[in-house]
């Protein structure tokens, strides 16, 4: 078993599992506003187009996704008004890990064993 001080608590490790699932939506929601507002375009395949006109690539995902931080009231708004089955999609993801923080602290609490309670 690690040292005390090098392990990370299970709390710690969900709120890292729930940055994670908030910034994957913040990135897909950033990358709808930006392709529906015209910042995409569609274009044919085989055809060399100038960088400007292309679609997003992974590259492209992650600079999006802090340039459109400014645009945050703008891409929230889109998103409940265009896209609103992301909301549930997340929230859903964010319960399905405070669900397994539940699941697994009580894991741990079996594992541990009970407490000896009266004892001096």
């Amino acid at each position: 078993m690690a040292e005390e001080g090098q392990e990370k608590s299970i709390g710690w490790v969900i709120a890292a599992i729930m940055a994670v699932i908030l910034v994957g939506a913040w990135v897909f929601a950033a990358a709808e506003y930006h392709q529906d507002s015209g910042g995409g375009i569609s274009v044919p395949i085989g055809g060399r187009v100038p960088r400007s006109l292309r679609p997003l690539d992974r590259r492209d995902l992650v600079f999006n996704a802090i340039a459109q931080l400014p645009n945050f009231p703008s891409v929230v708004a889109f998103v409940f008004r265009e896209r609103f089955w992301l909301v549930p999609v997340v929230v859903l993801a964010e319960g399905l890990a405070l669900g397994l923080l539940v699941l697994m602290k009580k894991v741990e609490r079996d594992l541990n064993g009970p407490r000896q309670r009266g004892r001096r």
